[in-house]
């Protein structure tokens, strides 16, 4: 004789369990709502066909990826309702490939976090010098001008700097 808890610990019979229609859900929630495709539409700016696609499981007309959990997501904010439960339910719909939820990146990419990266001088890290001392060079050369411009123009002497050994130079 069976009981309840044989049942419900039969992982046989969840397997086997129908799952949920994610675009029958979203239909359910947005009625209840009261909201219309158009409504949804405009808030989230996806089409209207889009949206009627998602709800009829019409996954071919539909983006993959990143896209289509965008998609998900958004429609779920809007109907203030949580999103993971959907997102879920999505990853379990017949007709949608595991891989096409995940946004294609080759598989030799090693992709991080924004919080794993150091800030680094790249110019030192590939042997080129890190722009010091071009803005060194730069900031001389143009008190370089300007005492050549102030000199030409009578500004000083060469007395008044101290450097009488020159006079030789400009004569």
């Amino acid at each position: 004789m069976t009981n309840e808890t044989d049942i419900a610990a039969d992982p046989l019979r969840e397997e086997s369990a129908p799952v949920e229609s994610l675009g029958q859900t979203l239909a359910t929630l947005r009625t209840a709502r009261g909201l219309t495709l158009a409504e949804i539409s405009n808030r989230i700016k996806f089409s209207e066909t889009q949206l009627r696609a998602l709800e009829s499981q019409n996954w071919a007309t539909l983006p993959n990826g990143f896209m289509l959990r965008g998609m998900v997501k958004k429609y779920a904010q809007v109907l203030e309702t949580d999103e993971q439960p959907l997102l879920h339910l999505l990853g379990q719909q017949p007709g949608i490939e595991r891989d096409q939820l995940v946004a294609t990146t080759p598989t030799n990419i090693n992709l991080k976090r924004s919080t794993d990266y150091e800030i680094r001088d790249t110019y030192s890290r590939s042997g080129r010098s890190s722009g010091t001392g071009l803005w060194l060079f730069v900031i001389l050369l143009v008190l370089v001008v300007i005492a050549v411009y102030g000199f030409t123009r009578g500004w000083y002497t060469l007395q008044d700097l101290g450097l009488e050994s020159l006079e030789h130079w400009f004569e």
